[in-house]
């Protein structure tokens, strides 16, 4: 097994992120902004079900649209600013227009979405540290899915999980090494956080490519499956 260094990483973060910082804020702008409102649009649930508050049977149904737009909108958001920053790990350019991909893929959004919360949260009701450490098997997923649609929301959490086998500490790391520049941002009133999540960004997408070549028979079988 291939050892994994963060300190590699994040320098190769840094160095492919030169001369691209100005497209990183924009793109992390672009998501903080259809986050900003989403959360809008959440706060009209209440208003909703206190209009049909009377028919149980209209409030399922509503709760139902919800949870289902929730799920879509909020992961094909991570999707499309994931999918800016893989290509750019890749070696190719940093573009916006490459955020679209998550709102043109959004059942992907919503299968891999939905499998990633449910089955974290099932493991959370055993205990917090369970909860965590699942989270991180299947912290690849969406990058997954992103090179690959057509996969199964179950498949790519599968996927996730051999592919970070011997590896959750390695990522448990390197997302604790930014800690110190997330307490920086927040001094900044959260400016900061613009460039750290470009930085973030690129460092996990760069982590997927590593692992992917460590693991490169896992995807030519999956290719076989869904290609063949």
């Amino acid at each position: 097994m291939a050892k994994i260094s963060i300190g590699n990483i994040k320098n190769e973060s840094l160095n492919t992120l030169k001369n691209n910082w100005g497209t990183g804020i924009l793109i992390h702008l672009c998501f903080f902004l259809i986050s900003l409102l989403l959360e809008i649009l959440n706060s009209l649930e209440e208003l909703v079900f206190t209009q049909v508050e009377n028919s149980l049977l209209l409030i399922l149904i509503f709760l139902i649209i919800f949870i289902i737009m929730n799920i879509s909108l909020v992961n094909a958001n991570v999707m499309g600013s994931l999918k800016c920053f893989l290509e750019l790990a890749k070696g190719k350019k940093l573009e916006v227009k490459h955020y679209s991909f998550g709102f043109n893929h959004m059942f992907t959004a919503f299968k891999v979405g939905g499998a990633f919360c449910l089955f974290t949260f099932l493991w959370s009701l055993l205990l917090v540290i369970p909860g965590i450490i699942k989270s991180i098997s299947y912290s690849m997923s969406f990058l997954i899915a992103i090179e690959y649609p057509e996969i199964s929301g179950r498949e790519a959490l599968k996927l996730s999980m051999k592919l970070t086998d011997g590896y959750k500490w390695d990522i448990f790391l390197l997302g604790l090494s930014f800690i110190g520049w997330a307490f920086l941002s927040v001094l900044t009133l959260g400016i900061g956080f613009l460039w750290l999540s470009s930085y973030m960004d690129t460092a996990y997408c760069i982590l997927y490519l590593k692992l992917k070549c460590n693991r490169i028979e896992l995807f030519e079988e999956l290719e076989r499956e869904i290609y063949l």
